[in-house]
């Protein structure tokens, strides 16, 4: 309607004032008349263009800033829920700030496809035993271990072990470079037993919620890290408390 409304206005005041020219100097007016119009009217469409443009961006930035929003706030709400009903077991961190792994490796392992798995597995519940985790927790640890190195070759064909101690916790971090699991599907993947995107190769998070004390995932675009807690002080304590019922007997 602006363009419209111009051009109109120009043709009629441009026509008006050169039907008081006569001879040559009319044809140059009018020619000089058209560069003009031309000129204007390109000026004119291509703000109107770059104004519209500029709309559509601010409109689409508007809407994804809407939509990551509602993806923080879901994300959260999954972890506070996922956290209170597995009484703080369960951690869902946040890629871009959080971190699970909880310092520099003492072990690195690759894992390259489900052949790799057994081997894998067994040098990291090696490593805990050295650390000094019981044989016997160190074997339920074995399996959560490989529940965790299974899925990341199921989804991502492959990944790496890392693991280390800190403060008393022996860590296992199993991370990689997939798709990461969808946000809708972290409810069921933490809490239903067996749950899974594809054919199964293992029994899932709850298997691994069972012999952890603490699992803590980050998910995302770039990749998974699925991080598992046991702390040695208790392993100690226990044994310290079997060996002092051992010697009262």
């Amino acid at each position: 309607m602006i363009y419209a409304a111009i051009s109109a206005a120009w043709i009629l005041s441009s026509d008006w004032l050169l039907s008081s020219v006569e001879g040559g100097l009319s044809r140059e007016l009018s020619i000089a008349k058209g560069w003009a119009f031309v000129a204007v009217t390109s000026a004119l469409l291509y703000g109107l263009v770059r104004r519209e443009i500029a709309a559509r961006k601010r409109t689409d930035e508007q809407k994804r800033e809407v939509a990551l929003s509602a993806e923080r706030d879901k994300r959260q709400f999954y972890k506070e829920t996922i956290l209170a009903v597995t009484d703080g077991k369960f951690e869902l961190c946040e890629p871009e700030t959080d971190n699970c792994c909880v310092r520099p490796p003492e072990l690195f392992l690759e894992v390259r496809n489900a052949r790799d798995i057994s081997r894998v597995r067994r040098r990291a519940a090696a490593y805990c035993v050295r650390a000094g985790l019981s044989k016997e927790a160190a074997c339920d640890f074995e399996i959560a271990i490989g529940e965790a190195l299974a899925n990341a070759v199921k989804h991502a064909h492959g990944g790496t072990l890392e693991a280390g101690l800190d403060d008393g916790t022996l860590w296992i971090s199993i991370l990689d470079r997939g798709d990461g699991i969808d946000t809708f599907a972290i409810p069921r993947v933490a809490l239903t037993p067996g749950y899974t995107t594809k054919a199964s190769m293992g029994l899932g998070y709850t298997m691994m919620l069972a012999a952890c004390d603490r699992v803590r995932l980050s998910t995302g675009s770039c990749g998974t890290n699925v991080t598992l807690e046991k702390r040695l002080k208790e392993e100690i304590e226990a044994d310290r408390e079997i060996g002092r019922y051992c010697h009262a007997a």
